[in-house]
């Protein structure tokens, strides 16, 4: 009995300074060798801030500027802790479970 497996098809939209494109792809590579299920990976660059000068930027900075821009829309990003990575599995899952329910609206969000 054969086992042959296509390979399957993975498109990546990759910022190239984005550790968790690089972890996420790392790990892909690696069950695809632990599984020997071919992987044929085609890349797709994309730049988070094309904006941004060559030299790079001050992160504090760009932290300050997202904490003004959303006080500009009137979301209060300084109330979060930010010596707390927050875990973001409980919303996900609120939002599989509308979208099960039907395709939220921009108006609903």
């Amino acid at each position: 009995m054969s086992t042959d497996v296509s390979n399957i098809h993975v498109d990546i939209v990759s910022d190239v300074v984005c550790p968790w494109c690089a972890i996420g792809y790392y790990q892909l590579r690696a069950a695809s060798r632990a599984t020997n299920i071919p992987v044929d990976v085609h890349w797709h660059p994309f730049e988070l801030k094309p904006q941004m000068a060559p030299e790079g930027e001050n992160l504090r900075e760009v932290l300050a500027q997202v904490l003004a821009s959303g006080r500009h829309v009137g979301i209060e990003l300084e109330r979060m802790p930010v010596d707390i990575h927050r875990y973001a599995g409980f919303a996900r899952r609120g939002l599989q479970l509308v979208v099960a329910d039907g395709a939220p609206r921009a108006d609903d969000i």
